[in-house]
């Protein structure tokens, strides 16, 4: 016979689940129905009549804070709060192993110009009417995304948990190892930074409602970056839940190890310096020089 107090435990566990559930619900529900995945699903809640909030950012950009920092305003506003770029990568069906892609195709089903915050989205999407929103872009200096992302996704990054997509992460993670960092610098700044920063400049200069914020504000001054991400999307977050939110920030790891299966790095700026051949730092300039120059990242001035 359990005891009162274990009935007491299991009561409070059962009511913390109901409350996490319909926002879980709503965004599998809908990433699942615009799949065509047969089933029962959560109707669309009614929406507050404040524009959509879509956070544009890229992999190894905090990722994780973000999604904090985003369900921080789910739980304190009347925004729904969807992450629907995992909910979709968790979709069997969903081919793809870029889910901003099968977004963009899927766009109408999805994203809603009212009451809602969608993120983080690690690439460009195309979203119809999407003057209609607001958008943010947090980035990082693409040579170090992609010193980041070799050891990510050469080492240290889990398999998906979607069985499609197991075979084709093991492919790219043995060409990765294979080839080194330098050469996976040099390849995925012309396959992949290059062609997604060039995107979002299209995207923000076309947004009558953008901000820019880059991942130095948000290790630098963690507060004032939530502050200032708060204010322009319209939201009065309890003083409270900043400080939280912000204690709960680790950009920068004093004492994080190196080693090739370390997948929570540094979070320093500027280490392609170091990590990269010059040579290589040399051609990853002149390959993203108009980005790096449009988004304020340092380069040297072409001869």
């Amino acid at each position: 016979m359990p005891t009162f107090r274990t009935l007491a435990r299991r009561i409070k566990h059962a009511f913390a689940g109901q409350d996490q559930t319909p926002r879980v619900t709503l965004v599998n529900s809908r990433a699942r129905r615009a799949a065509g995945v047969p089933g029962n699903y959560t109707p669309d809640p009614p929406r507050i009549e404040k524009p959509s909030v879509l956070f544009f950012t890229t992999h190894k950009c905090a990722s994780v804070f973000v999604a904090a920092i985003l369900r921080t305003a789910g739980k304190h506003t009347d925004f729904h709060y969807l992450n629907l770029g995992k909910a979709v990568f968790n979709v069997p069906s969903v081919r793809t192993n870029e889910p901003e892609e099968f977004m963009s195709q899927a766009a109408s089903d999805l994203f809603f110009p009212t009451g809602e915050v969608y993120g983080p989205l690690r690439g460009p999407v195309e979203v119809p009417d999407a003057d209609k929103y607001r958008m943010v872009f947090f980035l990082r200096d693409p040579r170090d995304v992609l010193v980041s992302a070799f050891y990510s996704f050469g080492f240290s990054h889990k398999p998906p948990n979607n069985p499609d997509r197991v075979e084709a992460f093991h492919r790219q993670r043995e060409r990765i190892q294979a080839e080194g960092i330098d050469a996976f610098a040099l390849r995925r700044a012309e396959e992949w930074m290059l062609p997604y920063l060039t995107r979002y400049k299209e995207l923000r200069e076309a947004s009558p409602n953008a901000l820019f914020l880059s991942y130095d504000e948000y290790k630098d001054d963690t507060r004032g970056f939530l502050t200032k991400l708060f204010t322009f999307m319209d939201m009065d977050i309890p003083e409270t839940a900043i400080d939280e939110i912000s204690a709960q920030a680790t950009p920068v790891q004093k004492d994080v190890k190196t080693d090739d299966l370390s997948h929570k790095r540094s979070g320093r700026s500027g280490q392609f310096a170091h990590e990269l051949k010059p040579e290589t730092v040399e051609a990853l300039n002149d390959i993203l020089h108009e980005v790096l120059t449009y988004w304020g990242f340092e380069t040297p001035a072409r001869a």
